[in-house]
Order: structure tokens, then sequence, then C-alpha cells
């Protein structure tokens, strides 16, 4: 099954941890959304990504088939279905619609800024993949939060 990741499993190192044989299937794009931080992770001590409804606005990530198990281990993770939830999406992958699965903040709140080491994994994750430079410069610019 098709997962579209855009936060903090977007590389290849993080996404192994839930599933060893997950596979790149290319990059993509969420059309109508923006990148968001909506939830405060205890974890990070600081905000971490959702996607929400924005027209006009894209949402630029990895697009991975992860198996079964893979997705339960990604649930376990990501706090499903407590902190986050998964959803169905269509996303743009070389102008091909592709349905896919992504994971959205269950009860959104703030927005919140994220950590630093936080921002560090997206960034690595959007480049080690090849998202657009615009893109990944727009995620350089994102308000850090003052460590404590």
């Amino acid at each position: 099954m098709l997962y579209f990741a855009y936060g903090s499993n977007m590389p290849t190192e993080q996404i192994r941890c839930s599933d060893p044989y997950a596979t790149f299937e290319g990059v993509a794009e969420l059309r109508s959304y923006k990148l968001d931080f909506t939830r405060c992770s205890s974890r990070w001590k600081a905000g971490v990504a959702d996607v929400v409804p924005s027209e006009g606005c894209t949402v630029w990530g990895v697009l991975w088939e992860v198996s079964k198990p893979g997705f339960e281990k990604l649930d376990i993770r990501e706090g499903a279905p407590k902190h986050y939830q998964q959803e169905d999406a269509v996303v743009s992958r070389c102008g091909i619609e592709v349905k896919c699965v992504i994971y959205t903040v269950v009860c959104k709140e703030g927005p919140f800024l994220p950590s630093s080491k936080y921002m560090k994994r997206l960034i690595d994750g959007a480049s080690e993949h090849g998202l657009p430079p615009d893109y990944v410069t727009k995620l350089r610019e994102i308000p850090i939060a003052e460590e404590g």
C-alpha cells in the first residue's frame, strides 16, 4: 500500500524503522493542503508536522510502498489513533494522480514551532529524495522553537 510521507518519515533511514523493506516510489505533491505544526509532541518537545486543507497550497513529500506489518508499526510510531490517524488521499506524481494513505493529526491545536532536530529530519528527507529546491528552501525558512 502506498504511503505519502511529508514529515519525519521522509528519510529512508526513518521509514525503515517501521518497514525494513519499504520501497521508494517517487516524489509526489499533495495539492490544496499546507504543511502545519498542529500538535506539540512530548518526544520532540516541540511542534510536529501535519497537513491541513488550504486552497492554492501544495505539500511535497515521498511516496513509499509499505507492507501491512509496516503500517502496523507506523500506527504505533505515529500514536494512531490517539495522536495521528490514517486518511485516504490522492497525490500527484509526475502529473498522474495516485491513491495513497497519509497520517493527519487528530486534535489539531497550535500552531507550534518545530525543534531544530525535527526540522533537520524533514530537510534531510526532502534533500535525500530530491523534493523541489524551492520547497526545501521553504522548509529551511520555517521558524524553530527555542531549545530550553
